[in-house]
């Protein structure tokens, strides 16, 4: 509730926005459907699917474990549009090679073959890949697949976590418009601030997260700047 003048070094206090607002808790929230929750009995490690450590916690009974596609009804255009593209390619190149046709015919659409390889890879990736949130006692930990994709997958231990919050942030446009997506947040203890979730097309899922965190790891659920709306 400080500040510190950058020229004179002059310290002073401040004010800030809604800093002594009264707490509005967020109502108990059920699981979206296309989320689905899963109890898994471990060991003593407390370990989770690809990744494993030791601490001085008590041993883990059970963890849980939530897993949704990546898969939304938008997918399908995405899929139309990329046989389309990539359609046209192979009508370009065969026409370019069953006639002979120059080099300069050939070379030329190689960044729209670059620009088709990788959209039919993320079509692929959003028909077959999952996310899966694996939580105990001990911290959360965020795994992607079967398809190698290079979002990162993080993993925080319970004693770095200070705060989880929800934001909303503008994923694509869409005839001009833009279009929201939703992702989880950790702040930790020292306010750096980790991307647990995103990509998340309901602001329900990413709040039924923050939840069911903060209720397994025992944290108190406070309002966090730019955090979802109360």
């Amino acid at each position: 509730m400080v500040a510190k003048c950058g020229q004179c070094h002059a310290v002073f206090p401040v004010e800030i926005p809604g800093a002594n607002a009264p707490r509005t808790a967020r109502p108990p929230l059920t699981r979206p459907a296309s989320i689905v929750y899963e109890e898994t009995e471990v060991g003593e490690t407390g370990a989770f699917d690809g990744f494993a450590y030791r601490s001085n916690a008590r041993p883990v009974d059970k963890r849980f474990k939530l897993t949704w596609r990546w898969w939304t009804r938008s997918t399908w255009f995405l899929a139309f549009f990329a046989v389309f593209w990539n359609g046209f390619l192979v009508v370009w190149y065969t026409a370019a090679f069953s006639t002979g046709g120059p080099l300069a015919m050939k070379l030329f659409p190689l960044i729209h073959v670059a620009v088709g390889a990788g959209l039919g890879y993320f079509v692929l990736v959003k028909f077959f890949n999952r996310s899966q949130l694996v939580v105990d006692e001990n911290g959360v930990g965020v795994s992607h697949g079967p398809l190698p994709w290079p979002r990162k997958a993080p993993r925080v231990h319970r004693s770095a976590i200070d705060q989880l919050y929800c934001e909303e942030y503008t994923s694509h446009r869409q005839n001009n418009r833009p279009i929201s997506a939703y992702k989880v947040m950790v702040r930790t203890v020292d306010r750096a601030r980790i991307e647990l979730v995103r990509a998340l097309d309901d602001p329900d899922k990413a709040l039924y997260i923050e939840q069911l965190i903060e209720q397994a790891l025992a944290i108190e659920d406070r309002p966090v700047p730019g955090e979802l709306p109360r």
